[in-house]
């Protein structure tokens, strides 16, 4: 299994603010990770985004300076050179999973 050349960790930070909801500061962390991955994909880089079992680890939000029970990793984005074309993964069928009003 190959890693990447770069790992992004991206860390929800939320503050306290008089105009911006704690919910909201919470979704643009989501919105920065699918951004760079994004991004990195359309500059032709392979990119992922993971969460795994070290986003929930004390010592990794510890030794990121990340303030305990308050901070969170939104995820890690893996960038590096596509080796092959990825193959695709079973998805749901959509009649499944998709209602329509």
């Amino acid at each position: 299994m190959q890693r990447a050349s770069i790992v992004l960790a991206v860390l929800s930070t939320p503050v306290d603010h008089p105009k911006i909801p704690e919910w909201e500061m919470i979704l643009s962390s989501g919105a920065v990770c699918m951004n760079l991955l994004s991004c990195a994909q359309s500059l032709g880089y392979a990119a992922q985004w993971l969460t795994e079992w070290y986003a929930y680890n004390n010592k990794i939000l510890e030794y990121l300076s990340a303030r305990k029970d308050i901070d969170k990793i939104s995820g890690f984005i893996y960038i590096g050179h596509k080796v092959e074309e990825p193959n695709e993964r079973r998805r749901p069928d959509p009649k499944n999973v998709i209602d329509y009003l």
